[in-house]
């Protein structure tokens, strides 16, 4: 997420509610960063989980999550989604 001018305080408080429903839902550890290098500011949220059944139920949690809309819409007045990536570490494999 790249904060409006002067939004980033805003911003940090939306990105950690959305912190803590990923953990009610299950992750193991959210991560929470403001960057540095060429995305200078821009907040990032990193989530782990245990498996991907957890992942998969914390998905659809957020997919039918009744608030949730009302969290995005108050996220995209305060900067803009640059870029949103899943990646999955398998480990043993």
């Amino acid at each position: 997420m790249k904060p409006f001018p002067g939004q980033n305080d805003h911003a940090m408080e939306n990105v950690k509610k959305f912190t803590k429903l990923w953990k009610e839902q299950g992750a193991n550890k959210c991560t929470r960063a403001i960057l540095s290098g060429n995305m200078w500011g821009h907040i990032s949220l990193s989530c782990n989980f245990d498996n991907f059944e957890q992942l998969g139920k914390t998905r659809h949690f957020f997919r039918s999550h009744s608030n949730l809309k009302h969290m995005i819409n108050d996220g995209s007045n305060l900067g803009e989604i640059i870029k949103e990536n899943n990646y999955s570490i398998v480990e043993n494999y």
